[in-house]
C-alpha cells in the first residue's frame, strides 16, 4: 500500500496562490510567499528531502518570469520587477552561502556530504535559470545584481585540505604496484566532494560567459554591455586546468538537463514549428575559443585531467578550428572585444592555441595508438568481417553464378594445373580497430566492398577472356537492334542461344526495351538463388538476361549458348567462405612497420596538424593499420568460339 503523503497537493496550490497574487498586483501576499518558500527550503535542507527541495529552490526564476510575464501586458506591474527582482538573487545567496553552507559544516561522511553536494547542485542551477531569464528579458539591473551576489559567494561547506591533496600526490607518484588503490580511491573521491561546490559555480559563470557571446555574435548585446559583462564575471581563483576540464565536460558531458543550459535560447519560436535550440556544447565551444583569444592564453595542459575527457579532443581541435573560420570574417565586430590590434595578432593568437591544443591531442591520439596497436585481434570481428565481406563477393561475382546454373565448371582443387588467382592484399591504413574488441573498435564504413571488388574483378577476366579470343562481332544502333542481329546470326548457324548477358542500366533506361513484347521482367527464380538484386532482369525472346557490373561490359551485349560456349575452372578450401572465397586478416609485423617507415618516413612522423614524432610512436601508428589478403583461385576458357556473338551497340543511352 502507498504511503500517504500529506503534502500531496500542497505544490500546486502554492503556486496557484502565488500566481493570483501576482495578478492582484498584491506586493505583501507575495513576500509571505516568499518567505514560504524560504522555510520550505530550510526545512527540506534539515532533514534532506531533496524532492522538496527541488519542487521550491526555482522560486526565484518562477517568481520573476511570472511576474515579467504581466509586465508585457500591463506596465503598471512594473513597479513588482522593481520591487522583488533585485531580492530573488539576495535569497539565492543566502540559501547556498548561510542555509546549505550551515547544514554542510555537519555532514561528517562521504554519503552525508553527497547529499548536501545534491542540494548544491539545485540550488546553482536555480541561480543559473535566474541568470537565463535576467538576459532573455535585458534586464541589465537584474542581471548586474544577481551577477554581484553571486560573485559574493566564497568558499563551500567543505574545507579542501591541502595536507590530503599533498598526499594523494605522494601515493600516486609512489603507487609502482597498485598498493595503494584503495587509499587514493578514498582521498580522490574526498577531494571530488570537496571540490564540487567550486565546480558548481566556476561551471556557471563559464556557461555564462560564453553565452554572452553567442549574444553578441546574434546582435543580441551591444559591445559596451558584453564588455562590462565580461568585466564583472570573476572566476576566482583562476585555475586553468580546471577551464579546460570544463570545456571536456561541456562538450561530453550529457548537458540534456544539467544546469537546464539545453533549454537556453535567445529569440521566441514560431508555435507549432519544430527547431533545436542552440546546443550548449557549440556555443561553449565557441565561447572558450573567444575567451582563450581575448585573454591570449594559449595554455592546454592536460596532465591532471581525467583520461576518460581526453577522448574528445581530437574532436574538440576540429570545432575550436571550426570556430576559427567562423570569427575570422568578423574580426572587425570582434577586434575590441578580442583585444586584438590587428587581423595578424588575432591569427598568432589562434595558432598559438591551436598548436598547444593539438599537442594535447596528439598525446590522446598517442595513448588510443598505443591500445590499438598492442590489442590482440578478435576471432569473432574476423568472424563478422569475413561474413560481410563475403555477402558483398557474393552480390557482385555474377558470371560464376551463371556457370552454376549451367554447371559448366570443374573443381580442380589438388590437381597441378595453374588458374588465376583474383583478389588483393591491402595494407588498410588504421584499420585495426575494425578487428579488436573494446572502446577502441571501431567499424569502418563500406568496408565490404574488398569482398565486391573481388566478384567484380572476376567478372572482369571473363569479359577478358572473350576479347582475347577473337570472338564473332555485331553491331547495332540500339539494345534491341543489336541483340535482334545477334541472336538471328546465332540460329543461323544452328546455335540455341540460352543466355544474354547485358549492363543493369537497361531494365530502367531503355524505354523502347523495357516496352517491347519480346521483353519480360519475369524469370524463372531458379536462376537467381540467393535473389541478387538487379542480376536477374527477366527475359528478351524468352532468354535469360543476366547483368555484370564489369566496365568491359559497357555499351556491349553478349548472346551465347553459355554452357557450350564456356567453362570455369576453379579451386577449394574448406577454410575459405563457402568453401571459394580465402580471407586472411594479418597483423603488421615489425619488419612490415620498419620497411614502410623507411620508405614514406614523412608520410607516417608528421601528422596532419605539423607535429612531428618519433620514430618509436611513428611504428606504433603503422601497427595500428591491418594487412587483409583476399582471393579466389579461378580461371575461365572459350570452349567454341562459334557459340556465342559479342554485340556492340553504337548509339547507347546516355548515361
Amino acid at each position: 500500500m502507498k504511503e500517504f503523503d500529506v503534502t500531496d497537493g500542497l505544490d500546486t496550490n502554492v503556486w496557484g496562490t502565488l500566481n493570483k497574487a501576482i495578478e492582484r498586483n498584491d506586493k505583501d501576499s507575495i513576500s509571505v510567499l516568499l518567505s514560504f518558500f524560504r522555510k520550505i527550503c530550510r526545512a527540506s535542507l534539515s532533514n534532506r528531502k531533496i524532492k522538496y527541495f527541488q519542487q521550491y529552490i526555482g522560486f526565484a526564476s518562477r517568481v520573476y518570469r511570472q511576474v515579467y510575464a504581466r509586465v508585457k501586458e500591463d506596465t503598471s506591474y512594473l513597479p513588482l520587477v522593481h520591487l522583488f527582482s533585485l531580492e530573488l538573487s539576495l535569497h539565492l545567496k543566502e540559501i547556498i552561502w548561510f542555509n546549505i553552507g550551515l547544514e554542510g559544516k555537519t555532514a561528517k561522511t562521504i554519503a552525508e556530504k553527497k547529499i548536501i553536494n545534491l542540494f548544491y547542485y539545485e540550488a546553482f542551477k536555480s541561480f543559473n535559470d535566474l541568470f537565463y531569464l535576467s538576459m532573455r528579458y535585458q534586464d541589465w539591473p537584474m542581471f548586474h545584481e544577481a551577477l554581484k551576489d553571486f560573485n559574493q559567494l566564497a568558499e563551500g561547506a567543505f574545507d579542501i585540505d591541502i595536507q590530503d591533496k599533498l598526499k594523494l600526490a605522494s601515493l600516486s607518484r609512489e603507487n609502482k604496484d597498485g598498493k595503494n588503490d584503495a587509499a587514493i580511491a578514498e582521498l580522490d573521491q574526498q577531494q571530488q566532494i570537496a571540490y564540487q561546490y567550486e565546480n558548481y559555480k566556476r561551471q556557471v559563470l563559464s556557461g555564462l560567459k560564453c553565452w554572452c557571446y553567442l549574444l553578441f555574435e546574434q546582435n543580441i548585446i551591444a559591445e559596451d554591455s558584453l564588455t562590462k559583462i565580461l568585466t564583472k564575471i570573476i572566476n576566482y581563483p583562476y585555475e586553468p586546468q580546471n577551464e579546460i576540464k570544463d570545456i571536456l565536460f561541456f562538450r561530453s558531458g550529457d548537458l540534456k538537463y544539467y544546469m537546464n543550459w539545453e533549454n537556453w535560447d535567445y529569440m521566441d519560436r514560431p508555435e507549432h514549428e519544430t527547431y533545436y535550440p542552440p546546443m550548449p556544447g557549440s556555443w561553449m565551444t565557441k565561447g572558450f575559443f573567444l575567451d582563450r583569444i581575448r585573454n591570449n592564453n594559449a595554455y592546454f595542459n592536460t596532465d591532471k585531467i581525467n583520461p576518460l575527457s581526453l577522448k574528445d579532443i581530437p574532436f574538440l581541435y576540429d570545432s575550436l578550428l571550426e570556430s576559427l573560420n567562423s570569427i575570422r570574417p568578423e574580426f572587425e565586430k570582434w577586434k575590441s572585444i578580442l583585444k586584438t590590434e590587428s587581423i595578424e595578432e588575432f591569427d598568432q593568437r589562434a595558432r598559438n592555441l591551436l598548436a598547444s591544443v593539438s599537442q594535447a591531442k596528439r598525446i590522446t591520439i598517442g595513448n588510443k595508438e598505443h591500445v590499438i596497436a598492442n590489442s590482440e585481434l578478435s576471432n569473432n570481428k574476423i568472424q563478422e568481417f569475413k561474413e560481410l565481406v563475403g555477402k558483398a563477393w557474393k552480390g557482385q561475382t555474377r558470371i560464376r553464378k551463371v556457370f552454376d546454373h549451367f554447371d559448366n565448371k570443374e573443381n580442380v582443387t589438388g590437381q597441378d594445373i595453374k588458374l588465376k588467382r583474383v583478389g588483393q592484399n591491402s595494407f588498410l591504413e588504421k584499420g585495426k580497430m575494425v578487428f579488436i574488441e573494446g572502446e577502441y573498435h571501431s567499424p569502418i564504413y563500406g568496408i565490404e566492398q574488398f569482398g565486391g571488388n573481388v566478384g567484380r574483378w572476376e567478372d572482369e577476366l571473363f569479359f577478358e577472356v572473350i576479347q582475347k579470343s577473337v570472338p564473332g562481332t555485331t553491331t547495332g544502333a540500339t539494345v534491341m537492334e543489336t541483340l535482334d542481329k545477334a541472336i538471328q546470326k546465332l540460329k543461323s548457324n544452328k546455335v540455341t542461344p540460352n543466355v544474354i548477358l547485358i549492363e543493369a542500366q537497361y531494365l530502367y533506361k531503355d524505354e523502347e526495351f523495357l516496352k517491347s513484347e519480346r521483353y519480360s521482367g519475369f524469370y524463372d527464380p531458379r536462376l537467381n538463388p540467393d535473389d541478387i538484386q538487379f542480376f536477374v532482369l527477366g527475359t528478351f525472346d524468352n532468354i535469360p538476361l543476366f547483368s555484370s557490373m564489369s566496365p568491359l561490359l559497357k555499351n556491349k551485349v553478349v548472346v551465347a549458348e553459355f554452357n557450350m560456349a564456356f567453362s570455369m575452372k576453379y579451386k577449394t578450401n574448406n577454410n575459405w567462405f563457402e568453401n571459394e572465397l580465402s580471407i586472411n586478416v594479418e597483423l603488421v609485423t615489425t619488419q612490415q612497420a620498419n620497411e614502410r617507415l623507411i620508405k614514406e618516413p614523412r608520410k607516417w612522423k608528421i601528422t596532419n596538424d605539423g607535429i612531428e614524432i618519433s620514430d618509436e610512436d611513428a611504428i606504433t601508428l603503422i601497427k595500428t593499420s591491418i594487412v587483409i589478403d583476399m582471393e579466389t583461385i579461378i580461371d575461365y576458357t572459350v570452349k567454341d568460339i562459334n557459340k556465342f556473338i559479342v554485340g556492340y551497340i553504337t548509339e547507347p543511352n546516355a548515361d
